[in-house]
């Protein structure tokens, strides 16, 4: 029932729907037992509705929660798990957001291992690949423009460059990835 409240909001905008749905993920989760073998996923969706409603609104306490939770969901996932990409991923979304309000470079350094892990993840070929690729390259954008450490920028222009492989000429994306390479340049 919470997912089907968030995948409304999605569709209509309607905050009403995500407050129901955190607190019918707030009580399932205090309805879990800690070994329970949903409760990652539990966390995973109460920490998405907090990051929803802090992106509508700008509510800070919200995404602080959510990047707790994303943590809790994480330390729950092994790597064989198959939600564990998306373990990683969130957290690490949530992370960046936080440095963009806050301007920690802790919570960037985060972001950019937690991608990196997840991207391990993908394999070429896998169909997330290309979006993990350019989370990871937001994120070390961001820090490059901050602290302006070479190995970033060499790092990014590789990202880039696999980014191009994977949409190649004829691609829809292909020309605004070539584009952002050549800003990196």
């Amino acid at each position: 029932m919470p997912d089907s409240l968030d995948d409304r909001l999605l569709e209509n905008g309607d905050i009403a729907d995500l407050a129901e749905a955190i607190a019918l993920h707030r009580s399932a989760l205090d309805h879990c037992p800690a070994s329970h073998s949903n409760r990652s996923n539990s966390y995973h969706g109460l920490a998405l509705c907090l990051w929803r409603r802090y992106s509508e609104q700008a509510t800070v306490p919200d995404l602080k929660e959510a990047i707790t939770l994303g943590r809790s969901a994480l330390e729950l996932r092994s790597q064989g798990h198959s939600g564990c990409a998306a373990a990683l991923n969130n957290p690490a979304e949530y992370l960046s957001d936080r440095f963009m309000n806050v301007g920690a470079s802790a919570d960037l350094d985060e972001a950019i291992v937690l991608h990196r892990s997840a991207l391990d993840l993908r394999p070429t070929g896998h169909p997330d690949r290309s979006t993990l690729l350019n989370h990871l390259m937001d994120c070390l954008s961001s820090r490059f423009e901050k602290q302006e450490v070479e190995t970033d920028l060499d790092e990014l222009i590789t990202l880039q460059r696999a980014i191009l492989d994977i949409r190649p000429l004829g691609y829809s994306d292909h020309l605004a990835s070539l584009h952002t390479l050549l800003r990196h340049i």
